[in-house]
């Protein structure tokens, strides 16, 4: 399975027992109730060191995220961030092969709607009694807007008993002035991190003249004040030092980083060269790329005597060079020459893609030369990525790739266009969609795909017609029989016909080939075309319900991995539940339907789902709510949008139209009604006992038998039976 958490990613670092105690800063921290802790500071000055002495102190649970570029990508950010907070308060670690709660959550999380899987993160919180620390570190690598958003979310109104806590080099995208006026934010900064004059003398055991003269030199500055503890005291004395530090105060960082290289034996000084090309130090992998075994005994070593070797699991198997040390020992790793660094990259690759590491493995293939290969790694999973919602992982591949070596392949060629198609970003999908390749097959492909693309794009902009023009295109190319491709032509015909208000071969298509190729998007696409058509029949509802029930199950199943805008089967079963007279649950159904047609830019769908929530609003009494809907349906339908759903539209008009506006008579005949009087009526066909109606239109019973009592008295009837039959005479409910 694609959504592979990394442990590594959510492990506290583990607090050297031999590091300088930032007692000052800590205590400070601990002592706050501020909801978020915000550290800001340059490199070197120990943030990630505070936090690992808070975590090793506070009482609270505490969920850690490493943060890194790759959480760019906003599915893998939360992914992370979900299974830490999971593996924080149920105690449930690991990937894809957990259970429970976290399999739960991470199917939650898709690229059109990270507040679903947001929102189970704040309940797992909730759930619990005490206190949850929610570490963010490294914040500065995530520039991504819906990634901030979701952030800024939760510090914007976190549980009671949540703290946020973030550090970063730069002020993050974060409500952090509105946080700070309302007292809710504790900050440290630049100057809460500078060593004094009494912790450099308590790293450097030197005499007080010599403390004053490095603390102006390095003004305090953590790592380099390690560095010279290190490397430097041992080898130049303390006149040296203060020397040192005067000469090369403006590149300090790679003259200490030199300094402690060049204090290691050999052999170590070519193990950190070597291994700093890769950002986890597994010691199976550093024995690769070295040629050598004992790599974890050299690990070891290194993070005992503090040589900026951080363990990054409780087992200390695992490791990281510290952010400044390993840029140094990379710009050493430029010395080896192009062919050495081929072949440590190869060897990475070698190892990632043995370990099950896709993306990572693609990236050192490229780094190696070896674009077949990276190629070959592509086109068997960026599919599966795709489903998974990481488009922003595929798309840095392509990136690294290049665009005009992918632009030789057919099948890459389709993939830019997917994840431009996917990101919303329609106006840049046709620079992928004319190329032509000698191989008539790979063409006959490719075209097929596009034609797919091209007709997904249609439907986003609201162009029916086109759309089924182009997906009719699609499944033509791809032939008869199952095929991945065939799945994805067929769902984008079969949804496009169900719009249309016409059944489709293709649903069924899609469905067996979808689960034939494991194609979740396809399936839910088949069933919920089917639950649309079927509803639309007055004595088909409960097949209906069914097949809408089947898309939804994918959805929520705990293997898919990506949310697939499931908005048509939402509006379906809200259509459900309002025949049946349970209107609460129609209106959170037709609006969850309504927003993700709105999120995933479907237009059409959205005009089903605004027409199930006028229908609704009209049902409750709310004839401004019912109208405001009904003006936004009418203005999403264009001449594009095809009689179906402009039929839907006129229909949906017709049945809120009957209705005293501001005491103006628009009901027909000589009967008038109040709007509280209307929506009892059209109550009154689904047979419902007074208390369950009462319920239903959210006013006591009591209120329900006044308002039959004035109903009889007006119609002047008695029976629910013959009202019902004098309110269809009338047209206020349907036949």
């Amino acid at each position: 399975m694609v959504r592979r958490v990394l442990r590594s990613k959510t492990t506290a670092p583990i607090a050297h027992h031999d590091a300088l105690l930032r007692a000052r800063v800590v205590d400070r921290l601990l002592a706050t109730r501020a909801p978020l802790w915000l550290l800001v500071a340059p490199a070197g000055f120990g943030k990630t060191t505070v936090l690992a002495q808070v975590v090793d102190r506070t009482p609270a649970a505490v969920a850690w995220v490493s943060v890194d570029r790759a959480d760019n990508d906003p599915v893998r950010f939360w992914s992370h961030v979900g299974a830490s907070v999971v593996a924080a308060v149920e105690g449930e670690i690991g990937s894809t092969g957990g259970s429970g709660r976290l399999d739960q959550l991470l199917s939650a999380f898709s690229p059109n709607d990270l507040d679903r899987g947001i929102d189970e993160i704040l309940a797992a919180i909730e759930a619990r009694t005490d206190d949850v620390l929610l570490v963010l570190d490294d914040l500065h690598e995530v520039d991504d807007p819906v990634v901030m958003d979701g952030i800024g979310r939760i510090v914007s109104n976190p549980p009671p008993n949540l703290t946020v806590v973030v550090s970063s080099r730069s002020d993050p995208a974060l409500p952090i002035g509105r946080l700070r006026a309302s007292g809710q934010v504790e900050e440290i900064r630049f100057d809460d991190l500078v060593f004094s004059a009494e912790e450099v003398a308590r790293v450097l055991s030197v005499d007080e003249e010599l403390v004053a003269d490095i603390v102006e030199h390095t003004g305090g500055w953590p790592t380099a004040v390690r560095m010279l503890a290190v490397g430097g005291s041992a080898h130049r004395g303390h006149d040296g030092l203060v020397e040192l530090v005067a000469e090369h105060r403006s590149d300090l960082a790679d003259v200490l980083a030199a300094e402690v290289l060049a204090a290691q034996p050999d052999d170590v000084q070519r193990f950190l060269v070597e291994s700093s090309i890769v950002d986890e130090l597994d010691p199976g992998l550093c024995d690769l790329l070295t040629g050598r075994a004992g790599s974890l005994s050299i690990l070891r070593r290194l993070a005992r005597d503090q040589i900026f070797t951080t363990p990054i699991d409780s087992e200390h198997t695992v490791f990281r060079y510290h952010q400044l040390f390993r840029s140094f020992l990379q710009g050493q790793a430029l010395e080896l020459g192009p062919d050495r660094r081929r072949v440590l990259h190869s060897r990475a690759a070698d190892w990632y893609a043995s370990a099950g590491r896709v993306s990572r493995a693609i990236d050192h293939a490229i780094a190696a030369d070896r674009h077949d290969d990276a190629l070959v790694l592509m086109k068997a999973n960026y599919l599966e990525y795709s489903q998974a919602g990481l488009l922003t992982t595929i798309g840095g591949w392509l990136e690294a790739y290049g665009h005009e070596r992918a632009a030789e392949d057919g099948e890459m060629l389709a993939a830019c266009g997917w994840i431009d198609l996917n990101a919303q970003r329609f106006d840049r999908i046709d620079r992928w969609c004319g190329a032509s390749f000698a191989d008539p097959e790979e063409h006959r492909l490719y075209r097929a795909e596009v034609h797919a693309i091209l007709s997904h794009r249609a439907r986003h902009l609201g162009d029916l017609t086109t759309a089924r023009q182009e997906a009719r295109a699609a499944v033509s190319m791809v032939g008869e029989g199952s095929s991945l491709r065939g799945s994805v032509a067929n769902a984008a015909l079969g949804l496009a016909d169900a719009l249309a208000g016409q059944a489709s071969a293709a649903l069924e298509a899609a469905i067996v080939s979808g689960r034939e190729w494991s194609v979740d998007s396809s399936v839910v696409a088949g069933y919920s075309g089917l639950a649309y058509v079927a509803s639309s029949e007055p004595d088909r509802l409960e097949e209906a319900e069914a097949f809408a029930d089947e898309a939804l199950s994918f959805v929520t199943s705990p293997t898919l991995e990506r949310f697939h805008q499931p908005a048509l089967a939402l509006a379906v079963k809200a259509r459900v539940e309002r025949t049946r007279g349970r209107l609460a649950d129609a209106e959170e159904l037709a609006s969850r339907a309504a927003r993700v047609a709105a999120d995933a830019s479907e237009p059409l769908v959205g005009i089903v789902a605004t027409c199930e929530q006028a229908h609704l609003a009209h049902l409750r009494g709310d004839q401004k709510e019912a109208r405001r809907l009904l003006r936004t349906a009418e203005t999403a339908v264009g001449e594009q949008s095809g009689d179906h759903l402009a039929d839907v539209v006129r229909a949906t008009r017709n049945a809120v139209r009957f209705v005293t506006v501001d005491g103006q008579r628009l009901l027909p005949g000589a009967v008038e009604l109040s709007e509280r009087e209307l929506a009892v009526v059209r109550m009154l066909p689904h047979r419902l006992p007074r208390k369950e109606l009462a319920a239903q239109l959210h006013i006591s019973e009591n209120t329900v038998k006044s308002h039959l009592t004035s109903i009889r008295h007006k119609l002047g009837l008695v029976g629910r039976e013959d009202i019902v039959a004098r309110a269809r005479d009338l047209g206020l409910i349907g036949p």
